[in-house]
């Protein structure tokens, strides 16, 4: 698990290298909402806890239990596999024009 405890304003306006580190290394999340991880949320599903306030954290911490705990991690971790297989250079590659459209374009 990879815990972001700052205040979610700390990652308002950029990318976060421990969100994308942790998509890699397929770690949930526990972290506060941010327009980026809501995205992330509606496309892949969650991918560890996402608190809508800050006080939310702290009763995450508060009232999370063992057996509780375990029934989430494998769907947490099918949607970072989800996640980080959308972002792999193959998958990414669909989308641009092939080489060979752009060895015959004209400068």
């Amino acid at each position: 698990m990879v815990c972001l405890p700052l205040s979610s304003r700390a990652y308002a306006f950029i990318a976060s290298g421990s969100v994308s580190d942790s998509i890699a290394a397929l770690k949930p999340l526990i972290a506060p909402c941010t327009r980026t991880l809501a995205a992330i949320w509606e496309r892949y599903g969650l991918i560890g806890f996402v608190a809508e306030k800050e006080q939310h954290l702290t009763r995450y911490f508060t009232e999370i239990s063992r057996p509780r705990f375990q029934l989430q991690p494998e769907v947490w971790r099918d949607n970072l596999r989800k996640l980080r297989d959308a972002r792999l250079p193959a998958s990414l590659a669909k989308d641009y024009p092939s080489l060979d459209d752009v060895s015959t374009a004209q400068c």
